[in-house]
C-alpha cells in the first residue's frame, strides 16, 4: 500500500498529487494506502482534502475512505478535539470510514490516554457496528503485542458485541501465527461459544492456514 506517499503529501508537487489520485481511482491497494498516509497526517492535509478532486475520491472510493479512517484512528491521540469530533461525525455517516477508524484506534489502543480508552469503549457500547467491527480488527491485528490486562479487557467485551467479535476474529486470524499456541488454543475455545468470533476466524484464516503450526491447525479441524 502507498503509505509513504501519503506521509510526504505536503512536500510533493501538484502534478504528482493529481497523478497519484488518478492511479488511486484504478488501484484499490494504492487508494487505501494513500488514505492511510493522508489520514495519519490529517492535521496537515485537511485543507487539501477540501478540494474537489479529493472530495470525489472520498465519495467514490470505499478503499480510500477505509484508509483515511485507519490513518486518523492511528493518529487519534494527537488529533485536536475538533478533528476527533469530526472523525466521529464521519464515522456515523460512512461505514467504511468507521471500520477503518476503529481499526486504526484498535491497533494503538494501549498507547491512548485512559480517558480516551474509556471513550473508545463507550462507542462500542452504543452499538456502532462499523466502528465496533473495525476496532475488533485492530485489536486482533495487534493482540499479540498487548499486555495481559488489555487482552482480558478486550475478551470481556466481545461477549456483549457481535460486530466486535466478528472483527476480532478477522484480525486475529490474519495474525494468528504471532500468537503462542496456548493463546491460539484459548481463542478457539472461546469461538466454540461465540459464533461471530468463529466466523471472523474462519474468514481470515484461510490464507494463513498453510503457514500455521500443526498444533494451531488442529484447533481448526473438527474433532
Amino acid at each position: 500500500m502507498c503509505y509513504g506517499l501519503g506521509y510526504t503529501w505536503q512536500y510533493i508537487g501538484e502534478t504528482l498529487r493529481q497523478r497519484a489520485i488518478t492511479f488511486a481511482n484504478s488501484n484499490n491497494d494504492f487508494a487505501r494506502g494513500l488514505g492511510v498516509g493522508l489520514g495519519f497526517l490529517y492535521s496537515y492535509s485537511k485543507n487539501e482534502l477540501d478540494h474537489d478532486s479529493y472530495k470525489h475520491i472520498f465519495k467514490m472510493d470505499p478503499n480510500f475512505r477505509r484508509g483515511l479512517g485507519i490513518g486518523m484512528g492511528r493518529a487519534y491521540k494527537y488529533l485536536s478535539e475538533d478533528t476527533q469530533l469530526q472523525a466521529l461525525r464521519i464515522s456515523e455517516e460512512d461505514v467504511e470510514f468507521a471500520i477503518g477508524f476503529g481499526e486504526g484506534m484498535g491497533r494503538v489502543y494501549p498507547h491512548l490516554e485512559n480517558s480516551q480508552k474509556k471513550l473508545v469503549m463507550s462507542y462500542i457500547n452504543d452499538g456502532d457496528s462499523g466502528f465496533s467491527r473495525g476496532l475488533g480488527i485492530g485489536f486482533g491485528s495487534a493482540f499479540s503485542y498487548f499486555e495481559d490486562k488489555v487482552k482480558k479487557g478486550i475478551l470481556s467485551h466481545i461477549r456483549h458485541n457481535g460486530q466486535l467479535s466478528l472483527g476480532l476474529g478477522s484480525g486475529l486470524a490474519a495474525h494468528i501465527s504471532y500468537l503462542s499456541e496456548l493463546e491460539a488454543f484459548k481463542i478457539f475455545e472461546l469461538a466454540r461459544s461465540n459464533s461471530l468470533l468463529a466466523t471472523g476466524l474462519e474468514e481470515g484464516c484461510g490464507t494463513m492456514f498453510p503457514y500455521l503450526s500443526q498444533v494451531t491447525k488442529d484447533c481448526y479441524l473438527p474433532r
